[in-house]
């Protein structure tokens, strides 16, 4: 896991994948995702798993307060920045999928997070 920085239509994306793992069934992903000089509470976060036929599956991810990232950052704006989701590990057997971390903004969706 690493830090990404990657240019959108929105401009340039920050964003950490902190976490992710399996526990009763479920598979749990968390970390932190903004757009510099935007409001962090302002945007929403989607977990988004594509298999290797192409086919994807998009999970709405809750978010939190993320004080260390916003004082990183010096911006009180990215305070909003932490995600978190939870998904059925039974969906995703005997697959390799990529992971893509989307953010939806004023109706808009962007994509600035790939991780393989």
């Amino acid at each position: 896991m690493e830090t990404h920085i990657l240019a959108t239509s929105e401009g340039v994306a920050s964003g950490f994948l902190d976490e992710v793992s399996v526990a009763d069934g479920l598979v749990h992903m968390r970390g932190w995702e903004f757009i510099p000089e935007m409001e962090s509470k302002e945007q929403s976060v989607y977990v988004e798993l594509t298999d290797s036929s192409g086919d994807s599956t998009q999970y709405p991810a809750k978010m939190m307060t993320r004080s260390d990232v916003a004082n990183g950052f010096n911006d009180q704006r990215y305070a909003q920045s932490e995600y978190m989701t939870v998904f059925p590990a039974d969906d995703f057997k005997n697959n390799t999928y990529s992971v893509r971390v989307l953010w939806k903004t004023a109706g808009r969706f962007g994509a600035p997070s790939i991780i393989p």
